[in-house]
């Protein structure tokens, strides 16, 4: 299995059928924000089943890896030339400086630098 930690452009996928339907939801609804007990709920997943399925399964907390899905997501917006405000408010930050600060911990430089 692939640890998050592994690398900061590596998503790791759940195994699970139900949390990977989920993690396959958020994928293609990054900036979606719904509560993670509506998110579980829709999948038939508990949100305590649900964190511990992502935990055991991808190496990190769902809350983490929906942030992770989110700033991978931004890369691409930032390489089609958008603005690091627009990406930021599209990844669903609700402040420019907290989608920052998230970017520079996950890949070690600015956004401004994509």
């Amino acid at each position: 299995m692939t640890q998050a930690g592994d690398s900061p452009l590596v998503l790791p996928l759940p195994a699970d059928e139900r949390a990977l339907a989920l993690a396959r939801y958020v994928l293609e609804n990054p900036v979606v924000s719904d509560k993670v007990d509506g998110l579980a709920k829709q999948d038939g997943l508990a949100r305590r089943t649900m964190e511990r399925r992502f935990r055991d399964q991808t190496g990190m907390s769902f809350g983490m890896w929906r942030q992770k899905a989110r700033l991978l997501d931004s890369i691409r917006l930032l390489a089609e030339d958008q603005s690091v405000t627009d990406t930021a408010l599209d990844c669903g930050y609700s402040s420019v400086s907290a989608f920052i600060a998230a970017f520079k911990s996950t890949f070690g430089y600015t956004p401004g630098r994509v």
